[in-house]
């Protein structure tokens, strides 16, 4: 089963199968608040995120990510570190825009030592 979010720029798509959460376009709302719907689509794919092994975040399509969107996709990641204790977290983007380095960088830096260990691809 593939699930869809779309909002005013941006595509998100958990193919729960392929157990990969996919992040296509731009999220560049203004606030914390306006990412609200954003938050709560991301926090209800949890529990199916919880039965599985491993987990793709790929972003390699993201083509601009304010700060409250990077604020909202690495509460994400520090929500899955608490509830996932056992899931393999991967986190592909790419080398075409280098915010997604830096943004790559503090997302390992925000997961830190938990185990299993994150895994960054940039390609």
């Amino acid at each position: 089963m593939i699930q869809e979010y779309k909002e005013a720029g941006v595509v998100i798509l958990f193919n729960e199968p392929a157990k990969t959460i996919i992040i296509d376009g731009e999220m560049r709302h203004a606030s914390l608040i306006d990412f609200k719907p954003t938050r709560q689509f991301l926090w209800s794919l949890i529990p199916a995120i919880q039965k599985a092994e491993a987990l793709t975040i790929d972003i390699e399509r993201l083509e601009y990510l304010n700060s409250s969107g990077q604020a909202t996709i690495n509460m994400f990641v520090l929500e899955l570190k608490r509830e996932t204790k056992n899931v393999a977290i991967k986190v592909k983007g790419t080398k075409k825009y280098e915010w997604q380095e830096k943004f790559l960088h503090t997302t390992k830096q925000l997961w830190g030592n938990a185990h299993p260990p994150m895994i960054i691809e940039s390609i």
